[in-house]
């Protein structure tokens, strides 16, 4: 996605000087341009005022985007809000309905999907090519909690099997991951891959928590059971591709998370999800590469 950024010409201001005032009608705007979070050019850019406008209220003709971008006292001509708007549509930023102007969804999903990569990409450090590692090698990294680790194993699992072929991808552990709050694009990779790839997970608790939150994952393509036996070889609680990948968990939230899904009730799933965003949830994740090893676990689990 390329985004381009209109200069002012000269004699052009595009400024804020104080806070709108709108007569007879107290105006609605939850965010404001300057805390919008884009990329700043120096000087409030054209093209971003009319996304910060189109953010707020839809469809608007042309010069109800004019009109609303004046109310915000910025101080431009109609002529520079309809280039901006052309040059919008052009970007695939913005489109035109029956109706007017409108951010265009596939824009945004992809201003979300940007966020969450620069996200996981940030929480798990410098190295995020995990598949490329030699085999034999470790990375251990540290989480500012457990919902975080859980983001990242997610991104991890998903940006590997967006290659063709059929993996079966194996998790263990003590509860169903924390499902409240994870990505709506995460879940619906997770269904798409489901197609291709085969994800079995594995509980070792039997609450009627642990259960609905099976039943959840289930629907997003995990498909899950509970046993309180440990199969297979090796310490690891999601096996991927050639990865074994171990989840350690601070022992203080590991036993609030038994307490929190051992009462039951849908407040508990709600209070799960609390607890792991915590920062007594800190939480590490050591990924190993080795493809043999992951090749035999795969071969006594069929």
């Amino acid at each position: 996605m390329e985004t381009a950024f209109v200069q002012a010409p000269l004699g052009l201001q595009i400024n804020r000087p104080n806070t709108p005032t709108v007569l007879g009608r107290e105006k609605a705007q939850p965010f404001f341009y300057s805390e919008t979070p884009l990329i700043k050019s120096g000087e409030h850019n054209l093209k971003n005022i009319v996304i910060s406008v189109l953010s707020r209220q839809w469809p608007l003709s042309a010069r109800r985007v004019f009109r609303e971008v004046c109310s915000d006292n910025f101080h431009i001509t109609y002529q520079g809000v309809h280039k901006a708007l052309r040059q919008l549509r052009e970007q695939g930023m913005v489109r035109r309905t029956d109706g007017g102007h409108q951010l265009d969804a596939q824009w945004i999903d992809q201003l979300e999907a940007y966020s969450g990569f620069l996200r996981a990409n940030y929480a798990m450090g410098k190295n995020t090519d995990f598949y490329r590692m030699p085999p034999g090698e470790s990375a251990c990294l540290s989480f500012d909690n457990y919902f975080q680790a859980v983001s990242a194993i997610l991104e991890i699992m998903g940006r590997e099997h967006e290659k063709p072929g059929r993996d079966d991808v194996y998790l263990q552990l003590s509860h169903p991951f924390p499902l409240l709050g994870i990505p709506a694009r995460t879940l619906e990779r997770l269904k798409r891959h489901a197609r291709t790839h085969s994800f079995r997970a594995t509980y070792h608790s039997d609450s009627a928590c642990d259960s609905a939150l099976c039943r959840m994952w289930e629907q997003a393509g995990v498909k899950g059971k509970i046993s309180r036996k440990h199969q297979g070889r090796g310490n690891y609680n999601v096996l991927t591709r050639g990865m074994l990948i171990q989840i350690m968990p601070s022992p203080q939230f590991a036993r609030r998370a038994n307490a929190i899904l051992s009462k039951g009730g849908s407040e508990s799933l709600l209070a799960y999800t609390q607890a792991s965003l915590d920062p007594s949830s800190k939480t590490l994740v050591t990924i190993t590469k080795s493809p043999g090893l992951a090749d035999e676990i795969r071969k006594e689990k069929r």
